[in-house]
């Protein structure tokens, strides 16, 4: 009996492991990028035109495979998102190199130039 209840709590917390923990649906962005070549009918972004707040984010992006936020997304993140999605394919140059970009914030994909990480960022306790 106390293994059923085990496994039941084990269950419970990799489930709610999965995204941000709390009341509601997971609160959280991940932004990743890759470098890929924008065919010519594409937008391009230029990381140096961008708000200080939303550099941060492309540089994490592009610098470390992805950037994260979870619990608390930043004002930054919605702003980020807008200028990549809408129906023309958008691309951000960082130093001279363009990247597509992959955008989720809480469960909408909001740009899909690139492919989602490799790793699941979480903001769960494992």
């Amino acid at each position: 009996m106390k293994r059923r209840h085990l496994l039941a709590a084990v269950g419970v917390a990799s489930v709610s492991s999965a995204g941000c923990l709390g009341a509601g649906m997971p609160r959280d962005a991940v932004v990743s990028a890759e470098q890929e070549s924008p065919p010519a009918s594409a937008t391009v972004v230029s990381y140096d035109a961008l708000p200080q707040a939303e550099r941060q984010i492309a540089r994490t992006a592009i610098e470390d495979d992805f950037y994260h936020a979870c619990p608390e997304l930043p004002g930054a993140i919605r702003s980020f998102a807008e200028r990549f999605e809408g129906p023309d394919d958008a691309y951000l140059t960082y130093r001279e190199t363009s990247y597509g970009m992959w955008i989720r914030i809480e469960d909408t994909i909001r740009a899909g130039t690139a492919p989602p990480p490799d790793a699941d960022p979480s903001c769960g306790f494992f």
